[in-house]
């Protein structure tokens, strides 16, 4: 679960490892990354891919856990903050 309001729930679903690295689909950032499928349950959204990942410093990421695991659905301040920002 990502979210819990008196509106409703909202969660990742994470099923299993494709096997793939985000490199093996030509990707230039976090190509040693792995892909699973899954992913958020809903497709309203203009960026329909979430990052769960261990940087809560990293901008805008939403934390889940109180050890910092993370969410993030912003691919490009992600990959702001691994060029150019304390993430490089």
């Amino acid at each position: 679960l990502t979210r819990r309001t008196s509106e409703g729930t909202e969660g990742l679903s994470l099923g299993v490892w494709s096997g793939s690295l985000l490199g093996d689909l030509n990707f230039s950032k976090f190509m040693t990354r792995p892909l699973y499928i899954g992913g958020p349950m809903h497709t309203d959204v203009e960026q329909p891919l979430e990052m769960l990942h261990a940087y809560p410093e990293c901008p805008g990421s939403q934390r889940l856990t109180p050890d910092g695991l993370t969410l993030l659905n912003d691919w490009h301040k992600a990959c702001d903050w691994i060029e150019e920002g304390p993430g490089s």
